[in-house]
C-alpha cells in the first residue's frame, strides 16, 4: 500500500461512489490529485470504476473484496451450481465462514493499511467499505449517498435522530448477514456525532446540523449544450421488475408535455408515441457478466416488448454526461441516480419517478 498520505481517501465499489468524491472534492475546492481511490472487489462495476478513475486522473489502488458471503452466493448462482433446496442449504453452510473471513478480513485490513492516513475519509456505510475505513487513520468522515439504500434503509430519518453515529448503525444493521458485531460498533465508534452527511437529500434535513447539500455543481459545470431525441428512456430495475409498468409509464410520458412531439403535427392528429429505450440496471449488467442465462433471459425478455435496449458503460451519471443525444423524457424508480437527473438535466428532460422497486 502507498505510503502518500492524501487529502482525500475514497472507498469505492461503483462509479456512484466516484461521482460523489468528485462532486465533494469540487464541493471543497479540491482536485483529483488531492485524493486516493481504494477500489473494494473485483467485479464489473469496481472494474467500470477502476476506468473512470482512470480517465479523470484520479489515483487508485485495489483491495479485497473481504465479503465471502455475497461473493460466492453471487457466483454459485451465476453458474447455476446448485439451486432451490440445495442453495439454501448451501447458503445456510456458507455463513460460519464468511463470518470468519470478516474477522480474518479485519486483520488483513489493519496491517495493509495500518501507515495510511488523510484529512477526510469519504464512503457511504456499506459493510466493506466500513471493515476497511476501521484500518485507516482519518482525521475527519464525510457519509455519503448510497444510491436507493439511502431510502431503502431510512438513512435519512437516522441521521436526523441521532446523526452520523446512528446512520451507520441503521445501514449496517439492515444488511444482511450482518458484519460481525466487533467491526460494527469498532467503526461505529470512531464516527464522530459531528461527522457531515454529504448528501443529495438535502431538501429532507432542512434544519439538521452537519448536512452538506450535494446539489452536484461539479456535474453541472461539467454538462455541454446537448441534442435532445425523440424517445424515453425507460431506467430498469434488476430481473425486469416492474417492466410492463414502467413501459405503460413510458408510453404515455410525453402526454402532459405540450413540446412533446406537437411540433409540426397537424391540429387533431394523434399524439404519436415515442420510441422506448430500456436500459439495464448497472446489477443487471454485473451479473449478465457472469451468467450467460440470465443475460439471454433479461435481452429476451425485453425485446420481445418491442423496445430496444443497452446496458450501461459506466453509471447512469457518467454516461449521461458523455451522451450525444439525451431522451426527451426518463421513467425511473426513486434513487440518488433520479435525484441526479433531476438536478442537472432537470430543465431539459421530463423524469417521472414512479414508487414501484
Amino acid at each position: 500500500m502507498t505510503s502518500r498520505n492524501p487529502y482525500l481517501i475514497s472507498l469505492a465499489q461503483k462509479p456512484f461512489d466516484l461521482l460523489n468524491c468528485l462532486e465533494y472534492l469540487h464541493h471543497e475546492g479540491k482536485g483529483a490529485s488531492d485524493a486516493l481511490v481504494l477500489l473494494v472487489g473485483n467485479h464489473v462495476n469496481v472494474r467500470a470504476t477502476e476506468e473512470l478513475c482512470a480517465r479523470h486522473g484520479l489515483a487508485y489502488e485495489r483491495l479485497p473484496e473481504p465479503d465471502l458471503y455475497f461473493a460466492a452466493v453471487q457466483r454459485l448462482i451465476a453458474k447455476r451450481v446448485v439451486s432451490g433446496l440445495p442453495l439454501m442449504l448451501v447458503k445456510c453452510l456458507l455463513l460460519a465462514p464468511a463470518y470468519l473471513w470478516w474477522l480474518v478480513m479485519y486483520v488483513f485490513a489493519k496491517l495493509r493499511l495500518r501507515n495510511l492516513r488523510c484529512e477526510v475519509l469519504i464512503l457511504d456505510a456499506w459493510r466493506s467499505k466500513c471493515l476497511y475505513a476501521t484500518a485507516i487513520h482519518a482525521r475527519r468522515h464525510v457519509l455519503t449517498d448510497g444510491g436507493y439504500a439511502t431510502l431503502h434503509y431510512g438513512l435519512c430519518q437516522a441521521f436526523t435522530a441521532g446523526g452520523a453515529r446512528a446512520l451507520v448503525r441503521k445501514s449496517l444493521a439492515g444488511q444482511r448477514p450482518l458484519l460481525p458485531g466487533l467491526i460494527r460498533y469498532r467503526f461505529a465508534r470512531e464516527i464522530d456525532e459531528s461527522s457531515p452527511f454529504f448528501t443529495c437529500y438535502f431538501d429532507r434535513l432542512q434544519g439538521v446540523p452537519n448536512v452538506f447539500a450535494n446539489d452536484y455543481r461539479m456535474s453541472r459545470r461539467w454538462v455541454t449544450r446537448k441534442e435532445v431525441g425523440d424517445f424515453v428512456m425507460v431506467m430498469g430495475i434488476p430481473a425486469l421488475k416492474h417492466i410492463d409498468d414502467y413501459l405503460a409509464a413510458a408510453s404515455t410520458a410525453l402526454s402532459a408535455d405540450p413540446k412533446g412531439g406537437s411540433e409540426g403535427r397537424p391540429s387533431g392528429a394523434p399524439v404519436q408515441c415515442p420510441p422506448v429505450h430500456y436500459r439495464f440496471h448497472p446489477t443487471d449488467r454485473n451479473r449478465a457478466a457472469m451468467d450467460v442465462g440470465y443475460k439471454s433471459l433479461i435481452e429476451e425478455g425485453v425485446t420481445k416488448r418491442g423496445v430496444d435496449w443497452s446496458y450501461p458503460q459506466y453509471s447512469l451519471e457518467f454516461d449521461f454526461l458523455t451522451l450525444d443525444k439525451l431522451p426527451r423524457a426518463i421513467v425511473s424508480y426513486e434513487s440518488s441516480s433520479a435525484m441526479w437527473l433531476q438536478q442537472v438535466f432537470g430543465e431539459v428532460i421530463k423524469v417521472s419517478v414512479l414508487p414501484l422497486r
